[in-house]
């Protein structure tokens, strides 16, 4: 049975689960769920402190807290410290760039935007989330000469 019963408010309410139990940094929606709002089953992957959920420990705790969740849709959830995350984008990692591609940010503990990793907020993106993409790009983009075309 592969129905399309899983939606981004499941998603959501499984973030606030997690965010409940083991305060990520981030937590964030991929696969089909965060591409067409439906899917089969809910990818999500959780960025955790370094000192905190490092071991087998994190991944218990974080089926734990998704048991309920478990019972009515399959999940595959992904634990992985910062470090690990930005070493694994350093190494070029085609998971995490595709990740990246279509990921949806459920979750950002300290507010900082994510879009200097590509993921974008879910939903439609406020004024506020494009001064903070033009800032980024501003600092990332090399300067470009501009032409005054008069017409």
């Amino acid at each position: 049975m592969n129905t399309l019963n899983v939606t981004i408010e499941d998603a959501k309410a499984a973030s606030a689960a997690i965010v409940k139990y083991l305060k990520p940094r981030s937590i964030v929606l991929f696969g089909s769920v965060a591409r067409e709002g439906r899917g089969s089953d809910l990818d999500l992957l959780v960025v955790t402190d370094e000192a905190s959920n490092q071991s087998e420990n994190g991944d218990l705790l974080l089926h734990r807290c998704l048991r309920r969740y478990h019972k009515r849709f399959p999940i595959d959830s992904f634990i992985v410290p910062l470090a690990k995350l930005n070493a694994g984008f350093r190494r070029g990692s085609p998971f995490l760039h595709m990740i990246a591609r279509e990921g949806r940010t459920l979750y950002m503990r300290d507010g900082r935007y994510p879009i200097d990793r590509g993921l974008l907020p879910l939903g439609e993106p406020e004024e506020g989330d494009a001064a903070r993409a033009v800032q980024i790009a501003t600092r990332i983009l090399p300067p470009r000469k501009t032409l005054n075309l008069k017409t």
